[in-house]
Order: C-alpha cells, then structure tokens, then sequence
C-alpha cells in the first residue's frame, strides 16, 4: 500500500450537537475524516457485487449522511463503533458506513455501497 493512500484529509467539522449525541469529548472539534485506501477500497472492492458506485457517489457521501433517512449506531467485524446511514434516491439505496473514533476525535469514511 502506497504511503498516501493511508493519509486522512480532514473533510469537514460535524456538527457539534451530533457529535455530543455520538459520546465524544471534545464535539466542537470532531472532524470527518476520508483516505485514499477507503476511497479505493469502496470504488473498487464493491463493484463485483452490488451495483456499481461513481466517484461522483463518493464525493457526495457527507450530503447522504446529513439526509440519510436511517442512521443506526453497529459494531463492525473488529468490534469497533460504526454508523450506518441509508439514503434512498434514483440509484437505489446508498449505504455509508463511518468509524467513530473517539481517541482522534474524528468521524472516518470507512466504506459505502448501493443496493436496490
């Protein structure tokens, strides 16, 4: 794996009173965070078996987060805090998937898919 594919870009500030909601200490400063490996990772490894996403899907993932019809608080396979969020529009269903990590103090793109 490529050096830059692990570094995180902060890609915007949540919002303070979701950020309280999700039990972080500091919420005026929680970022979202994204990385190269989990761009490609979502661009790539779900294309075979769900309908196939766009970098345009991707670089909208923050607006179907904030409009996501559901949102449920899950652990992930390592047993780690995530939020799913499900957006329903033409394409189908979008699902995001976001780490909470509360040592960094950042809400991290893990990965996203589509499914009708």
């Amino acid at each position: 794996m490529d050096y830059r594919e692990q570094q995180k870009i902060a890609i915007d500030i949540l919002d303070p009173t979701k950020a309280q909601e999700l039990g972080f200490k500091y919420p005026q400063e929680v970022k979202r965070t994204i990385s190269g490996y989990e761009i490609r990772h979502a661009y790539n490894k779900h294309k075979t078996d769900k309908i196939p996403l766009t970098l345009e899907h991707i670089e909208k993932w923050i607006y179907f987060v904030d409009k996501a019809q559901v949102q449920t608080l899950k652990k992930d396979t390592l047993k780690q805090d995530v939020i799913v969020s499900e957006f329903r529009n033409d394409d189908g269903i979008v699902i995001v998937v976001e780490s909470i990590r509360k040592k960094t103090n950042e809400l991290s793109f893990k990965t996203m898919y589509l499914k009708n």
